[in-house]
């Protein structure tokens, strides 16, 4: 993996070695020794930090990829159907000569910035889905600054840090709200799919990638073609992603998603005698004690396939899993009592720089075909809606009215209908989880807050996956990998949001993705003879996973960080403590703390209140420690 940075001095003055240094130095974490490469060229500095070369003292430098024209690049950055084995000189040539057009041509994950000679300008870009991150300040006539990490930015000195408390209360009710917002202030973030460029004179934005809505269904392939297609392109997905030599660590769930992307990465890896690090979170009684029945989907896979090794991880130290410590960067765990965090880390220490991850695979190529019945109902297909009415009822023990309730009237009805039948039912209109952080933040604090999520559902199932593909919620959870990966000189990567598998499944008719009353049903066939039985056959999504944080069994613990956080001016000004201390010291628990796979640990009040309890206390940490 790579990191950038960068600035430039609109005003004229000289740029500073010392300043570009000490960007360079906040983006390096944990002892690491990148490559580092950099160009000072009067008022304007950029640094490229590559972690693929590691070097004794750090220091070894060297220029710059460049063009012919002189165009310097600087880019974290991967690319498929390339003219070239060299994935920067191949963007160099896209960018000189199409300019900003020529980034459409560039499929693959990247983030860059490229200083042009001739136009005197800094173009920048992040790629399609938003892999790679990529952060800036600008300041009119003053400064353009830069860097793959807030830290990094904020390094170079041009703006103070400074919390953006509106984001961050919207955030902590609704979650990732924003393409665009920072959690600083004066701190933006490249949204995907998206360039800027800027000049002595101002900035201009553009956008270079987004999904056509016209293009929704619109394949007229069979499903046996769709699903062979779907599975060579997942295929060549992962076969461009792995390194050429050293080890590859991968998430693996027991999940569809997780399980095909580990079996296609190990096979592919055998012939060469390499092995797959797989990485599994295995819940266990809180404390320690015990582990949980493990998963026999996981069991399965680590049966069929003998070159994966299976690297279980779970939480040995609750109190510090509740309470880690925090990146400055964002307001997630920098702890290694965090799986994700520690299986990032025992990764790159056994030497690999690439992490795979199924996620994005729900919302475009293993899309579980919400709003394709209300679609069917639109278009008339009568026949196919009686069908699946039928086997979902038969599925699902539910009646055909409940079925087709569920399925068809949230896509079709006004929300002003839905809303008056939920109030009839006596059913929120807010959800729990929104009533609830809000009473865990001060009330003067949520004036203007957003008062409800964004709404998912949406008229139509094209729509549906168009919302879904284009929640910037799924680029968060990336970015956020991408930083919890920095820490560690490790690449978090993401086969089913590969650009060419996400157009090509967004591309294909809903009656592929739902048949007989089976849900996912296109990827389940392109995953014929690659995932077992067990796992492609799968009734639901249901895996070994944390379904209650270990609240309770740490009460009194908590209560004596609560105590530390209303010394803490920001967090006592932001946090309602006196609500977090009562809902803390009420918290009932049924006695039953594993979560294995199918089972639920507790009631689901409980579950809901030690979540919360969960996400406020970990926000609170974040300010505690970091503003």
């Amino acid at each position: 993996m790579r990191l950038i940075c960068g600035f430039w001095h609109l005003d004229g003055r000289p740029a500073e070695i010392d300043r570009l240094n000490v960007m360079v130095k906040a983006m390096v974490a944990n002892d690491l020794k990148p490559r580092v490469r950099h160009e000072i060229d009067g008022s304007r500095a950029i640094a490229m930090l590559d972690f693929t070369e590691r070097y004794a003292d750090g220091n070894t430098r060297s220029a710059l990829p460049k063009g012919p024209s002189g165009l310097t690049l600087a880019a974290d950055v991967r690319l498929d159907e390339r003219a070239t084995e060299n994935d920067d000189q191949h963007l160099i040539a896209l960018l000189e000569r199409d300019g900003a057009d020529g980034i459409r041509q560039a499929v693959g994950d990247y983030a860059f910035a490229a200083w042009d000679p001739a136009t005197r300008s800094f173009l920048c870009a992040r790629d399609a889905m938003g892999i790679r991150p990529f952060f800036y300040a600008y300041l009119p006539g003053n400064i353009f600054v830069f860097a793959s990490l807030p830290s990094g930015l904020h390094a170079a000195g041009a703006i103070e840090r400074s919390l953006d408390q509106e984001h961050f209360v919207n955030e902590i009710i609704i979650n990732h709200c924003t393409y665009t917002r920072s959690f600083f202030l004066g701190v933006e973030r490249l949204a995907p799919g998206s360039w800027l460029r800027v000049t002595e004179k101002g900035i201009e934005k553009g956008t270079h990638w987004h999904l056509d809505p016209a293009v929704a269904g619109s394949n007229p392939m069979t499903p046996e073609d769709a699903a062979a297609q779907l599975a060579a392109l997942i295929t060549e997905a992962i076969r461009c992603r792995l390194p050429a030599q050293g080890p590859v660590a991968a998430h693996l769930s027991g999940g569809m998603d997780s399980a095909s992307i580990s079996i296609l990465a190990a096979q592919m890896l055998r012939p060469q005698g390499r092995s797959l690090l797989a990485y599994s979170f295995v819940p266990n009684f809180f404390g320690g004690m015990e582990p949980a029945d493990k998963n026999p989907y996981i069991e399965t896979v680590l049966r069929q396939e003998p070159n994966i090794t299976w690297c279980p991880m779970s939480i040995d130290d609750p109190l510090s899993y509740l309470l880690p410590r925090m990146s400055q960067d964002q307001p997630l765990p920098d702890d290694p009592a965090d799986p994700d965090v520690r299986a990032f880390m025992q990764a790159s220490a056994r030497g690999a720089q690439i992490f795979f991850s199924g996620w994005g695979g729900d919302e475009g190529a293993s899309f579980n075909g919400r709003g394709v019945l209300a679609e069917a109902v639109l278009a008339g297909y009568w026949r196919y809606l009686s069908r699946e009415l039928q086997a979902l009822a038969a599925h699902s023990g539910l009646s055909l009215l409940q079925v087709g309730w569920g399925e068809i009237a949230p896509y079709l009805l006004p929300p002003s209908v839905l809303a008056s039948v939920r109030k009839l039912r006596r059913r929120a209109l807010v959800p729990p989880v929104i009533e609830s952080m809000r009473a865990f933040l001060r009330s003067e604090v949520t004036q203007g807050a957003p008062a409800q999520l964004p709404n998912f559902v949406t008229y139509g199932q094209h729509n549906q996956r168009l919302k879904l593909l284009t929640n910037p919620g799924l680029s968060r959870r990336t970015e956020n990998w991408a930083i919890t990966g920095a820490r560690f000189g490790i690449a978090a990567a993401f086969p089913l949001l590969d650009r060419r598998v996400v157009e090509f499944a967004f591309s294909l008719p809903g009656n592929l993705f739902l048949c007989h009353g089976l849900r996912r049903k296109v990827y389940r066939d392109a995953m014929k003879g690659i995932l077992p039985e067990e796992v492609r056959l799968k009734p639901s999504k249901v895996d070994s996973c944390l379904d209650t944080p270990p609240v309770i069994g740490h009460r009194e613990k908590l209560l004596e960080r609560l105590a530390d956080f209303r010394t803490h001016a920001r967090a006592a000004h932001l946090f309602d403590l006196d609500v977090a201390e009562r809902e803390l010291r009420n918290l009932n628990f049924v006695e039953k703390s594993v979560a294995t796979a199918g089972k639920v640990i507790g009631d689901g009040t409980t579950n809901a209140k030690a979540l919360v309890l969960f996400r406020t206390f970990r926000y609170a940490a974040y300010i505690q420690q970091h503003h």
